[in-house]
């Protein structure tokens, strides 16, 4: 009875196996232009404010500010099927997404002071040291135009920057869940009149890896 009753314990922890559950690398919000419609050879960019960076990556907030810009996208042109969700997908054949760390910390101020013009300083969201980078293998958008609200779906490969060496080979790609990527033309805290014309959030995961299996018989094996 002992030993049916061990054996259904470890059955019930390998039914539930199969998928780990996938590491955040990254959290960041900022600030878009041409990400919610767009026509086939338009080129959207953004940038903003890295908010949090996780192990194994290390970082300094009190010393430094961490921003991030995305360029090299090119629209392959907006559909719709209804005139309301449009639905956007891009060349990315040479896009990129870069981290930069900065002690003098230019952004940050005038970011929260948004909407004030200068929240939209590109130099100021692109000096500092590059503290990660990578080439983007996909980029998608979903925009709701009632709603004035969306989603993006990214995946990126990073292979350069001064932190790189802190993620291991297999850590370096980045496929973060849609639904934590969203895109808004609602919100107040945008610097439009200064090209921006959306808001942006988003969270960076590690894609989700096969956890290990085993067997009953391994497993036996282990707890004699």
């Amino acid at each position: 009875m002992i030993r049916n009753l061990i054996w259904m314990a470890f059955a019930g922890c390998l039914a539930g196996a199969g998928v780990a559950a996938a590491q955040e690398e990254l959290h960041c919000e900022g600030m878009a232009h041409g990400l919610s419609v767009s026509a086939p050879g338009d080129t959207p960019a953004a940038l903003g404010l890295v908010t949090s960076l996780f192990p194994p990556l290390t970082s300094n907030f009190v010393m430094n500010e961490y921003t991030w810009k995305l360029a090299g996208l090119v629209s392959r042109g907006s559909t719709s099927s209804d005139g309301k969700v449009f639905s956007t997908d891009y060349d990315v054949t040479h896009a990129t997404l870069t981290i930069y760390e900065d002690p003098s910390q230019d952004a940050r101020p005038t970011y929260y002071n948004c909407p004030a013009g200068a929240a939209a300083n590109d130099p100021a969201y692109g000096n500092g040291t590059v503290y990660l980078s990578g080439p983007l293998a996909s980029f998608s958008t979903s925009y709701d135009s009632n709603a004035g609200s969306g989603s993006m779906v990214i995946t990126l490969n990073w292979d350069g920057g001064e932190h790189l060496g802190e993620l291991s080979p297999g850590r370096r790609a980045v496929s973060p869940p849609g639904e934590h990527l969203t895109l808004s033309t609602t919100f107040a805290c945008i610097p439009l009149g200064e090209g921006y014309t959306e808001a942006v959030t988003a969270r960076f995961f590690e894609p989700a890896t096969p956890a290990p299996r085993t067997t009953w018989g391994q497993l036996r094996k282990m707890y004699r």
